[in-house]
């Protein structure tokens, strides 16, 4: 009786473990062919050129996307294209004559995928950086970076969120330039 009742948990669990994905993978290894095919390139374009960039937008603004017009939606999402890059790009160098090595994926749902790689660079110890992907029209797309234990949109959400929750502050006061750090503490 046991082992018919502990065999029936593992059944009932089983659905419930974490996939791997092949499909969100094989979008990353790409990913990274693409970063080392052009040692001259810029990391920053060729992560920023595979990124959702209006659903990270949105996700950004959070509540407050349903509050703005699209258009200071694409404005927004313009200006957050702008901070990523230079943010990236910064990075560049570190990235470009990294190795990375896909370990693992885990898919949240059939559109959902995170995909776990070890960076090992000259510069600093192996790391392990994770890339969300959601996948749309059939084709993935990298919505979210987590290295060091911060995925980059979900902190930049709590910043934006924080600032415009200020009495008076707009999008388009939180970001008059380029430089989307403007104007958030």
């Amino acid at each position: 009786m046991r082992k018919l009742i502990t065999t029936f948990i593992i059944a009932a669990l089983l659905p419930a473990l974490a996939t791997a994905n092949p499909a969100s993978e094989a979008h990353i290894q790409a990913l990274i062919e693409t970063i080392h095919s052009d040692p001259d390139g810029s990391v920053a374009d060729a992560l920023l050129d595979d990124a959702d960039m209006p659903r990270i937008a949105h996700f950004v603004l959070g509540k407050y996307s349903r509050e703005v017009s699209e258009e200071e939606v694409s404005v927004f999402a313009g200006r957050l294209e702008s901070f990523l890059r230079d943010f990236l790009a910064q990075r560049s160098e570190e990235l470009s004559s990294a190795h990375l090595e896909i370990l693992s994926s885990v898919e949240r749902s059939n559109t959902d995928s995170i995909v776990t790689t070890r960076v090992s660079t000259p510069f600093r110890d192996p790391m392990n950086m994770r890339w969300r992907l959601l996948e749309r029209d059939g084709s993935w797309r990298l919505v979210d970076v987590e290295v060091h234990g911060l995925w980059l949109a979900i902190e930049q959400r709590a910043q934006v969120v924080a600032a415009l929750s200020r009495p008076g502050t707009s999008v388009s006061s939180i970001y008059p330039s380029e430089n989307l750090t403007s104007g958030i503490d």
